[in-house]
């Protein structure tokens, strides 16, 4: 619905209160009182009671202005009837006055006028003929009645019309000027009414708008609710809603235009000249050379309005074009305002669309990622169990493999010890007995020789066969020292030792808390054996230190001298039967340890063995084998828990 049909009926109540517009009366009427007052004061009357009858009848009206005070307590059609009581009160106390002050000479006239004018804007121009009426027909009354001889007449120039005459226009007074006044008051107030009108009808068409955007289920249903509402308030003949995608321009509603043919990507001149000043453009026609997308649009386009919609959003700017038709002549700025305002509101709500659009796209790529996570989640917990299993497959099998290397092991030292145990009681049962027996028979043989040559031979053969049957029970020793199961590591190593002392002198250090195993005790001895006749035959000192103790979860020996040493190149090679160096590292290293030696041309020699403790099988059958190095020196450390099966 356009304008120029609408019928809508607006009161003045619906821009002012009748409240606040009854203290604004209020207000003018002490404006007036104080300018009776003091033309009384100034002008006097000849006749006390005409004064007295003035300020009574001022009280009066006081008394009914102050009665308004309280109309917005009282219901609508109470407080217009009060409020009509009171203005008709101010006729009848003006008249008074301005009779009382000379008629057509007072002057008090201006405060009819004024009297006219303020209720003619406080109320509506309808208002203001109904009291210009009542001031005439006061006026009216005043003058028959002195012409009757009812009132005195107070000036007598004045020429009083004969009773049941008609009145002469001169016998009025003011009563032309005040209809003068109040028709341009009205005129005045008409249009001002009109304007009140059609921005009040403007502003309920915007908040029915705002609501139906804030219906809408789609951010394309904005605008074309926005031209409807353009074209039905303000009267728009053909126009369109464009706005920036994708490097070009795209209608998003339109209404009597007509098809695009190819035009260059982009906005034209005076799309841009509105999003570079950031307010409506009137525009008197389209330059098709510079405006060839709207030309296009909208041939023939006369009186147009360009809005521009430049809120930043998403590299996003839009326009909006209306054409006014045939009209000629300016647009009122607050209907440019208005329309403006409609566009903000629209474009607003657009782009809150398109931020619950992106949101939505958000939330939907977010759900996307969070399957995808979960679907990889659920792949990665897939490859970690299938790992976790083949892991534990080959812990298992490490752990089979492990227990079968400490089976062998323990087997191959047992081997060894008991081939050397039957060697050794082999050794002592056989050939010692057999030279005990011949040194013995030697011994009975030397007694009952004389001969002195001979009596000698069998003196040096009886010392060969006592040394040789005291190498016999060292070789016996060396093959299996019985004190190592009876009295422990260190006693078995203090016997080695002495047994060397005629070569070298030595320290022992014993830390040991607790003794090693059987097995580790066997090979920690051979070690440190093999490492003590390395000193005795190559190290070229006769001094020697044997250290043994306990050291995370295991137990070590280290045996050192400050002998020539040797280089890297030249490790020194043991004699047949013995261990030598490398196998002194394989049978460590067999036995879950290490056995490293540190060495340097005369700065003596290190051999230090470390080998874990076993624990006992556990009830659930699991065990575990720790490596690892224990000492302080260049050997990097490293444990490794394998599950016994």
């Amino acid at each position: 619905m356009s304008l120029a049909t609408s019928d809508v009926r607006t009161r003045p109540d619906d821009f002012v209160s009748l409240a606040e517009r009854t203290w604004v009366l209020a207000g003018l009427r002490l404006c007036i009182y104080a300018a009776v007052v003091a033309t009384l004061v100034v002008r006097p009357v000849d006749r006390p009671t005409d004064v007295t009858s003035a300020i009574g009848m001022m009280l009066a009206s006081a008394l009914v202005t102050g009665a308004t005070v309280f109309v917005g307590r009282l219901s609508r059609r109470r407080a217009v009837q009060l409020t009509a009581a009171s203005i008709l009160a101010d006729g009848v106390f003006l008249g008074w006055v301005v009779y009382l002050t000379g008629g057509v000479a007072s002057p008090l006239w201006w405060a009819v006028y004024v009297h006219v004018v303020g209720v003619s804007l406080l109320g509506s121009f309808r208002t203001g003929l109904k009291l210009a009426v009542w001031h005439s027909l006061v006026r009216l009354a005043v003058v028959y009645a002195e012409a009757s001889g009812l009132l005195a007449v107070l000036d007598p120039p004045r020429v009083l019309p004969r009773v049941g005459a008609v009145q002469p226009f001169g016998a009025l007074g003011g009563l032309g000027v005040m209809w003068a006044i109040f028709a341009a008051t009205a005129a005045l107030a008409g249009v001002n009414e009109r304007e009140l009108r059609a921005h009040r009808f403007r502003l309920e068409a915007l908040s029915k708008l705002v609501r139906r955007f804030e219906a809408a289920h789609a951010t394309d249903e904005i605008p074309p609710l926005l031209l409807d509402s353009l074209r039905s308030v303000f009267d728009v003949r053909r126009g369109a809603i464009l706005a920036e995608g994708d490097g070009d321009l795209v209608v998003l509603a339109a209404h009597e235009v007509a098809e695009v043919d190819a035009v260059p990507r982009g906005a034209d001149e005076i799309v841009e000249s509105a999003w570079s000043v950031r307010h409506p453009l009137l525009v008197r026609r389209l330059d098709p050379e510079r405006d060839r997308r709207l030309a296009s649009m909208l041939p023939g386009a006369s009186n147009l309005i360009v809005v521009p919609l430049a809120a930043e959003r998403r590299g996003r700017a839009g326009v909006v074009v209306l054409e006014r038709g045939g009209r000629v002549g300016g647009l009122p700025s607050s209907s440019v305002s208005m329309l403006q305002e409609y566009c903000s509101h629209a474009w607003l709500a657009m782009n809150n669309g398109w931020l619950l659009d992106d949101i939505r796209d958000a939330l939907e790529e977010n759900r996307a990622l969070q399957d995808k996570l979960r679907e990889q989640n659920e792949s990665l917990e897939h490859t970690v169990e299938e790992r976790t299993a083949e892991v534990t497959e080959r812990l298992r099998q490490l752990r089979l493999v492990d227990d079968s290397r400490r089976a062998l092991l323990d087997k191959l030292v047992s081997a060894q010890e008991e081939e050397r145990a039957r060697l050794a009681g082999d050794i002592h049962d056989d050939p010692i007995q057999k030279m005990v027996v011949t040194s013995m028979r030697l011994q009975m043989l030397r007694r009952q020789v004389t001969d002195p040559e001979v009596t000698e031979g069998l003196e040096a053969l009886l010392e060969t066969v006592k040394t040789s049957i005291a190498s016999m029970r060292h070789l016996i020793f060396e093959l299996r020292p019985t004190v190592l199961d009876e009295d422990g590591l260190a006693a078995a190593l203090r016997s080695l030792l002495d047994s060397v002392s005629a070569h070298l002198t030595y320290d022992l250090d014993n830390e040991l808390a607790d003794e090693p195993s059987p097995e580790n005790r066997v090979i920690l001895y051979r070690i440190a054996q093999e490492a003590i006749g390395n000193v005795r035959k190559h190290a070229r000192v006769d001094h020697v230190s044997v250290a043994m103790g306990q050291r995370k979860g295991g137990h070590f020996v280290r045996v050192s001298d400050d002998g020539v040493g040797f280089a890297g190149s030249e490790i020194p090679q043991s004699a047949p039967g013995h261990l030598g160096l490398t196998s002194m590292r394989e049978r460590a290293e067999l036995a879950g340890g290490w056995c490293k030696v540190q060495s340097l041309p005369g700065s003596g020699t290190v051999v230090e063995a470390w080998i874990p403790e076993r624990k006992p099988v556990e009830p659930d059958g699991e065990a575990t084998l720790q490596v690892a190095d224990p000492g302080a020196g260049t050997t990097p450390e490293a444990v490794v828990s394998l599950p016994a099966g």
